[in-house]
């Protein structure tokens, strides 16, 4: 999936709120900087709102079966802002300091991609996170009870 290449006025609105990370984007982040990942961490990235989400699993259904959805709430953790903005962002210039190895969500989103492109291109960002495995954590079925 190739990133977006956008550059508009509009797009670039989106870096007052700070794009979430995959788990390959740390690394990257903090090897272009020259900087450890626990700096990076520490002093530029926080903690996300995550991301909740149902996963439907047809394993064992009988034909006619109705799915039942299990719940999921993925950790996130995103740059922090200052001021307003992603802290990568310089405002002076208008562009991203990052922007090579910008996070998933900065690289793969803009404004101007259709809705179905968008759902493609979450779906893709929470497979990365799933298959990480570290950052996913079942939550109760709503119509279960616990």
């Amino acid at each position: 999936m190739e990133r977006t290449v956008c550059d508009c006025q509009k797009c670039r609105s989106f870096c007052r709120r700070p794009g979430y990370c995959v788990p390959d984007d740390v690394p990257a982040i903090a090897e272009y900087l020259g900087m450890s990942e626990a700096d990076l961490r520490k002093n530029y990235l926080t903690a996300g709102r995550g991301i909740t989400f149902a996963r439907y699993y047809t394993l064992g259904l009988r034909r006619g079966q109705q799915a039942e959805p299990a719940l999921y709430h993925v950790s996130t953790i995103v740059p922090k802002a200052y001021n307003g903005w992603c802290t990568f962002f310089d405002t002076r210039t208008g562009h991203c300091q990052i922007h090579p190895v910008a996070p998933f969500a900065c690289r793969m989103f803009d404004d101007h991609i259709s809705p179905e492109e968008f759902e493609t291109r979450r779906q893709a960002g929470l497979r990365l996170i799933l298959e990480d495995g570290t950052h996913a954590r079942p939550l109760p079925n709503p119509t279960m009870p616990t």
